[in-house]
């Protein structure tokens, strides 16, 4: 695979309770995939602290729900303020603190106050650490999913939409749609991608199309 020397991703696995967290360095630039569980964001930060990576100028959360975005503010205490990123109205929902739509409600786990900025879907270009991304929109599994896809390399990063083992994200959830996340796979399944950073699970890098499998 040709991957731009300046490229690189490293991967905090969460488990099955706890979001994957990926610190992706985009050359001079560096940046958070999601957020995870208090707990598995405390050990990526850790890591990151104790192995010298760059600092991350900035999260993307690939949607609301609770295990994904518990980790914000373990994140925030050791690298500052940097800004918290989603799409629309999953911003607003966590900004008002809705435990109901993200899951928090559901899994009895306390909703972190957070402040989290509205992601310019349509604008990439105004975030220098997202050079040569795509945010694209995969609603289904919720209704503010996206997914961060890297053109240049094929590096796609999927949320919780599809997983590396040809799973999809549940769509019984409040704002969960199985109409809307059959099109997003769909929609998935026209990109040329070549490696698969997931939510959940592991990452895969060789046979991707066959992980992102039409129902």
């Amino acid at each position: 695979m040709s991957i731009p020397h300046s490229f690189h991703v490293t991967a905090f696995y969460g488990g099955f309770e706890s979001s994957n967290i990926f610190l992706v360095e985009n050359g001079p630039h560096a940046f958070l995939v999601d957020a995870g569980m208090a707990e598995t964001a405390a050990a990526a930060a850790e890591d990151m602290r104790k192995n010298d990576f760059p600092a991350p100028e900035a999260i993307i959360l690939t949607h609301r729900h609770i295990d994904h975005v518990a980790g914000v503010p373990v994140i925030k205490r050791i690298f500052g303020e940097i800004p918290i990123l989603a799409e629309r109205s999953g911003a607003r929902a966590l900004n008002y603190g809705d435990k109901i739509s993200t899951g928090a409600a559901l899994f009895g786990i306390p909703l972190p106050s957070m402040s989290v900025k509205e992601l310019q879907i349509e604008d990439s270009s105004l975030y220098p650490f997202l050079e040569g991304f795509e945010i694209l929109r995969t609603p289904g599994h919720s209704e503010d999913s996206i997914v961060l896809f890297h053109r240049k390399s094929g590096f796609l990063f999927s949320g919780d939409t599809v997983f590396a083992n040809g799973g999809v994200g549940r769509w019984d959830l409040p704002t969960g749609s199985l109409s809307e996340l059959v099109k997003s796979i769909e929609f998935l399944r026209t990109l040329d991608v070549k490696a698969l950073y997931p939510g959940h699970g592991p990452s895969v890098e060789s046979g991707v199309l066959c992980c992102i499998t039409p129902f």
